[in-house]
């Protein structure tokens, strides 16, 4: 099987598994794609943590120099950051711990 990072595929394949029998092709199938899969999905999900921390850094790091200098930020500039910050905060966030 080959490897597959497409989680809404490898949620088919688990749902498909947990309807049959432990053992069935099904099962083996799902077992084989995730061993095959999951060193992929590690250092995506690694890379994806690694973006939201630079993103979160950026987003400290604009709003202290804008401090610094007594400026407010623009609507639009306030509404960016807001964004980011709920992105570097959201439930699929995936936690990785260092091995």
């Amino acid at each position: 099987m080959s490897v597959i990072t497409n989680l809404d595929q490898l949620q088919r394949l688990h749902a498909k598994a947990r309807v049959s029998k432990v053992g069935s092709k099904c099962w083996i199938d799902f077992s084989t794609a995730m061993l095959d899969s999951f060193p992929k999905l590690y250092e995506t999900a690694k890379a994806m943590n690694q973006q939201q921390s630079a993103i979160k850094e950026a987003i400290h790091n604009i709003s202290v120099v804008a401090a610094k200098h007594g400026e407010t930020l623009s609507q639009e500039m306030r509404h960016v950051i807001e964004i980011s910050q709920n992105l570097c905060h959201s439930p699929n966030t995936v936690d990785i711990a260092e091995v």
